[in-house]
């Protein structure tokens, strides 16, 4: 039997949000892919759907299969999981695509911008944290401005490390 020491549990409803186009108010219109096809191909395999939704707290309260895009929107690819949200984690990660989900039935907000370093979890805030979308910084600011401490720092190398480890475990007990 496999045990999960990780930071993140295995038993919750988690949704992934991957922005693809970001729509341009100045110049009205919408930009130009920010993944390339072979990680649209990628997220495609891997269950993620294209969609408008830019927050993941609402991707796990609507039809995806139903979803019409709209080309004056955001278009993001999304995806929700009703478990083993962290085996979605590592696969971004390994793939180095930036991301923001609402894990563990939304008491958590992880965000990762590509290139980083490490992933963001943000601690029983993920709501507020999604209205922003100014990025990592801001939020830093932000929480920095009002005294509390409800994030935690990994290293990626640190988190792919017990991603691939726990693939490669054989299954039994320790």
């Amino acid at each position: 039997m496999k045990t999960r020491n990780g930071f993140v549990s295995n038993s919750s409803s988690s949704s992934f949000v991957v922005r693809y186009k970001v729509w341009e108010w100045e110049n009205k219109s919408i930009s130009a892919p920010l993944l390339t096809p072979e990680e649209v191909k990628m997220l495609t395999k891997q269950g993620f759907t294209l969609s408008n939704h830019t927050h993941p707290s609402h991707v796990e309260n609507c039809n995806l299969s139903k979803t019409k895009i709209k080309e004056d929107m955001d278009i993001t690819m999304v995806k929700s999981v009703s478990c083993n949200q962290d085996d979605e984690i590592g696969f971004l990660l390994s793939h180095n695509i930036p991301f923001t989900a609402s894990v563990h039935y939304g008491h958590q907000h992880v965000i990762f911008e590509k290139g980083s370093k490490h992933i963001y979890i943000l601690q029983n805030y993920g709501c507020e944290a999604e209205t922003y979308q100014r990025g990592i910084k801001h939020h830093l600011k932000m929480w920095k401005m009002s005294g509390t401490k409800p994030i935690t720092k990994l290293a990626v190398k640190k988190v792919l490390k017990e991603y691939e480890r726990w693939n490669n475990e054989d299954g039994n007990e320790k």
